[in-house]
């Protein structure tokens, strides 16, 4: 996670979070089609899907986005992880933990294969800032003839299919496609910042 902020105002940026591409893994693999807000597209490089056998997908797309619900974006890396030894944090899905027990494992390995491979193919000067949200906020702080009013976003970055931004609530989700069409992505971050500062 990376960190722009003064005493007012604070961006978070975080790439490829291990919970939320693990639990966007187990939904792919398990051929899931959760409810969910924003409808966020299946992975890149996509996942084949391995349904369950005896599990009923829409009752375990149902779990699923429970368990996704629980995110709380102002807390990094707070998606429930179900390791064995905490089911107790999806008791109420019983197709949901046959879900995981088939798929969470991959789902971790591939998390760590595709975030080496997404790091090892940045260049040296965006390995550790793809977004300067700083210098936007300074850009919209000089426009105004103001400081910033208080405020706190959070981008959050997923190795979701095409190149695409979802805005819900003060966290602005974003493909990795997306930042890599940077002049795309600094326009839309902006406009997301002017809203704010």
């Amino acid at each position: 996670m990376h960190l722009h902020a003064r005493a007012s105002w604070q961006v978070s940026y975080s790439d490829f979070p291990q919970a939320e591409a693990t639990a966007l893994y187990v939904r792919d693999a398990a051929g899931l089609q959760p409810v969910m807000t924003p409808d966020l597209p299946p992975l890149a490089p996509a996942v084949p899907a391995r349904p369950v056998p005896g599990v009923d997908l829409r009752v375990a797309a149902e779990q699923w986005a429970r368990w996704w619900g629980r995110r709380d974006v102002h807390v990094p890396q707070s998606l429930p992880m179900p390791v064995e030894e905490q089911w107790q944090q999806v008791a109420d899905g019983p197709e949901l933990r046959a879900v995981l027990a088939a798929h969470f494992m991959d789902g971790l390995r591939w998390c760590s294969r595709m975030r080496s491979q997404q790091h090892a193919a940045l260049p040296p000067h965006r390995r550790h800032q793809r977004v300067a949200a700083g210098e936007l906020v300074r850009e919209l702080e000089e426009e105004a003839g103001r400081g910033a009013r208080a405020f706190a976003m959070y981008v959050t970055e997923l190795p979701l299919a095409g190149a695409g931004s979802w805005l819900v609530g003060d966290e602005l989700i974003v493909t990795c496609a997306f930042l890599d069409e940077q002049p795309v992505a600094r326009e839309r971050l902006r406009e997301v910042l002017a809203q704010r500062v």
